[in-house]
């Protein structure tokens, strides 16, 4: 059975919930689903768990495709992995965490992404291989592998010194997505009106390890665009294989 994740944080807490067993199959007479209340949430219902995350405000939170792991980020610096596998029908744990460290040097990080393709469902090719941080208000980008947990690519953005006090002196405030398919980043300069369309390879190598189980992600290419007025907030999804974009 398909099972879809869904994280929901307050401060330094989150609450996992694992949908198909909170959502009962029974059907009322309205044919809709009974939906588990809070009192049986807090009773420890299976398919449900919160706990704290991190000593400081959770900033970002994501769940890979295959519901296996999580990814949190802090104000306090630190990137955690945590194993949601523990949410099984029998029993509610609190996940385990896989692994911990400080991916911008002890600064504040704030967007968290798998480069995964959720689109397509390949047994062959892992998920979560690939993660994206940011820190600096998106000013400054990482790409790493978590198998080995080494940074394969770094990126940032400075504002120019030798520029007049203008617009273009301000420093950067961006707002970053990654659309479903994992090979397009979007940001969006919020301050000075520029939109950057980055593209992302993922490759999958061999190893003694086995098939798949050396790789490398990289950001192979940027465009860049100038915009009328500021984008405060966007979204990326794909419909019939081409990548749209609703911004605000």
């Amino acid at each position: 059975m398909e099972t879809n994740y869904l994280a929901a944080t307050s401060v330094n807490d989150i609450e996992v919930f694992k949908l198909f067993q909170i959502i009962n199959d029974e059907i009322t007479k309205l044919d809709k689903p009974v939906i588990k209340n809070d009192e049986d949430l807090l009773k420890g219902f299976p398919g449900y768990v919160t706990f704290e995350a991190h000593s400081n405000v959770i900033t970002d939170v994501s769940i890979a495709p295959d519901g296996a792991v999580m990814c949190t980020s802090s104000d306090d610096g630190y990137v955690r992995f945590w194993n949601t596998a523990g949410l099984t029908e029998d029993k509610t744990e609190i996940p385990n965490t896989l692994h911990e460290w400080y991916p911008h040097d002890n600064a504040p990080v704030n967007c968290i992404k798998f480069l995964d393709n959720y689109q397509v469902s390949d047994p062959d090719i892992p998920y979560w291989r690939f993660l994206l941080t940011a820190a600096k208000q998106t000013q400054e980008i990482k790409i790493w592998c978590t198998v080995k947990w080494n940074c394969l690519q770094s990126l940032s953005f400075h504002m120019n010194p030798m520029s007049p006090l203008n617009n273009h002196s301000i420093p950067p405030q961006m707002k970053l997505a990654v659309d479903q398919t994992g090979n397009y980043i979007m940001i969006t300069d919020i301050n000075r009106r520029v939109l950057y369309c980055l593209e992302c390879c993922s490759e999958f190598g061999e190893s003694e390890q086995g098939p798949f189980s050396n790789g490398d992600c990289s950001i192979r290419s940027i465009n860049v665009c100038l915009i009328d007025t500021p984008i405060l907030s966007f979204h990326m999804s794909a419909v019939k294989g081409k990548c749209s974009l609703e911004a605000h």
